[in-house]
């Protein structure tokens, strides 16, 4: 009866040992290190003082320039007989705001900046064959500094996801090599 039951013991520690599939654990850690896709949207770059969401933008900058993230430029503009005087807001991303940045199109003139990162929360489920496996996981967006000065969705009348509200799913394909498993 003992040596049945430290033959099993053995059994079980010798199988798990050259046990070669992707664990639930195993994935999360990989996922929590290594899965990088912000969502990337347009900063707004300027504002008028006869906007209605101009002191929400001016108080959000301001913030932000104070941590080193933006540069604000303000400027009276001269009215005339149709349109009124008002005060034009620049704000130029510089110094650690520059490290948000995800893409550039210079043909365009338009940047994107990293408005929220992906925190993983849950794996869902792995599909696995030899070397490969298929990771379905949830995740939330977490805000970044410059969220709040982002061009929203509403703005644009687009589609674009505001990348803070509620929990998303995703995939990804893994791989295994002799160092473990990498994100392919």
């Amino acid at each position: 009866m003992k040596k049945s039951l430290y033959f099993l013991v053995l059994l079980s520690l010798l199988t798990s040992c050259f046990n070669d599939s992707l664990q639930n654990r195993e994935a999360l850690e990989i996922l929590k290190k290594e899965y990088k896709n912000p969502c990337a949207q347009q900063l707004i770059s300027s504002s008028q003082s006869n906007w209605d969401e101009y002191n929400t933008i001016l108080k959000n900058a301001s913030d932000l320039e104070d941590k080193g993230y933006v540069k604000i430029s303000v400027r009276q503009m001269s009215g005339d007989i149709f349109f009124p005087a008002y005060t034009l807001l620049n704000i130029e991303v510089v110094g650690k705001g520059n490290d948000y940045l995800v893409g550039n199109d210079t043909s365009r003139n338009r940047k994107s900046y990293a408005v929220a990162t992906p925190e993983i929360t849950n794996i869902i489920g792995i599909s696995q064959d030899d070397n490969t496996a298929t990771v379905r996981f949830s995740y939330t967006y977490t805000p970044t500094p410059l969220h709040s000065i982002r061009i929203s969705s509403s703005k644009r009348n687009s589609k674009v996801p505001e990348c803070t509200s509620g929990t998303l799913e995703g995939e990804v394909t893994l791989r295994k090599f002799d160092t473990g498993w990498t994100i392919e």
